[in-house]
């Protein structure tokens, strides 16, 4: 979030800005970790998670994003599991802490 900015505003603000999308979101989650990435950087992040459901077309931003595929969470899970190289550090750490939560987001967005 900006300064001063609340959490949903700024899922919002973001998911437009990076997907191209606008969907109603529900708050699932605060996650926060710590990660080591290349050249000397480190990320140490409090994350606020929300979920949402979007039926229409994305408009990647390609400075934010590479590309989108559907999968369900299980075999997201188990392919991050296999394959971790393929994976952000954030997106990792999700799936595996807080895969049920996650689960409890997905079933309770309708």
């Amino acid at each position: 979030p900006r300064a001063g900015e609340q959490t949903l505003p700024a899922a919002h603000r973001r998911l437009g800005e990076e997907l191209g999308a606008s969907a109603p979101l529900t708050y699932g989650f605060r996650a926060r970790y710590e990660a080591a990435l290349d050249h000397g950087l480190t990320e140490n992040e409090l994350v606020y998670v929300y979920g949402g459901r979007f039926d229409g077309r994305l408009s990647l931003n390609p400075d934010e994003v590479s590309e989108t595929t559907i999968v369900s969470l299980d075999a997201l899970i188990a392919d991050a599991a296999a394959r971790p190289e393929r994976y952000a550090y954030w997106l990792r750490h999700y799936l595996m802490h807080h895969a049920d939560e996650l689960a409890a987001l997905r079933d309770g967005i309708s």
